[in-house]
C-alpha cells in the first residue's frame, strides 16, 4: 500500500512538474482522485472481484463460480444470482456440483451421476428465465414450488415423527429456563 502512494505521489510530482500553474495542476489531480474513491466505493448489490472467483465450471450459456464470499451463477444472457455462504443448505447443493465436477471423469457412473446433477441445478437456477416465458409458465413453475414444499413440510414437519430428548437436551432447556428467569427478573426489576 505504501508503494502504491509513493507512486502516485511521484506522479503527481511529474505532471506538476511540467506545468505552468502547478498549485491548480496539484488541485485538480486531488479533485479526480477524490472522485475515482468516490466512484469505487459506491454502494453496490453484487460486486465479487474476479481475484476472489477461486474455480469456474462453464456451461456454455451459463457459468458457476465458487468464491470467496459465496457461490456466482452467471446466466449469459445478463443475469447473475450470488449465493452467500450463510445460505448453507444451497451452498452445500453448490458445492456436490463441484465434487461431482472433480470426479466426474472417474468412471461412466460418476459422469452421468454429475450430468443429472448439473442439469438438475442449472434448471433451478435458470428458473426466472423459463418462468418469463409467459404467464402460464410463471404460474406453472410457481405451484411446482408451492407443491414442492407443501410435500416437504408434510413429510418432514407435521408428519415428523417425535424424538426423544437426551440428557443434552434435558440440560439445555433447564439452562435455557433459568436463563430466561434470571433475564426476566431483571426486567421486571429495573421496571420498577
Amino acid at each position: 500500500m505504501a508503494k502504491k502512494k509513493d507512486n502516485v505521489k511521484e506522479l503527481k510530482a511529474q505532471i506538476t512538474a511540467n506545468s505552468k500553474d502547478p498549485q491548480r495542476i496539484k488541485k485538480l489531480l486531488n479533485s479526480l482522485a477524490a472522485e475515482i474513491r468516490r466512484e469505487c466505493h459506491e454502494p453496490v448489490e453484487i460486486s465479487v472481484p474476479v481475484k476472489e472467483v477461486k474455480e469456474s465450471i462453464d456451461f456454455g450459456a451459463c457459468k458457476v463460480s465458487r468464491c470467496l464470499r459465496g457461490y456466482l451463477l452467471e446466466a449469459k444472457g445478463g443475469m447473475y444470482t450470488f449465493v452467500e455462504y450463510r445460505m448453507s443448505r444451497v451452498c452445500s447443493m453448490l458445492n456436490t456440483l463441484f465434487q461431482l465436477n472433480a470426479e466426474k471423469d472417474n468412471d461412466e457412473e460418476s459422469r452421468e451421476m454429475y450430468d443429472a446433477f448439473s442439469t438438475a441445478v442449472l434448471y433451478v437456477f435458470q428458473g426466472l428465465i423459463f418462468s418469463s416465458l409467459d404467464e402460464r409458465s410463471l404460474f406453472d413453475n410457481a405451484t411446482a414450488i408451492i407443491h414442492t414444499f407443501n410435500t416437504y413440510a408434510s413429510e418432514n414437519v407435521e408428519e415428523a415423527e417425535p424424538v426423544d430428548e437426551t440428557e443434552q437436551d434435558i440440560h439445555d432447556n433447564v439452562e435455557f429456563e433459568n436463563f430466561t428467569t434470571a433475564v426476566q427478573s431483571v426486567i421486571d426489576a429495573s421496571g420498577q
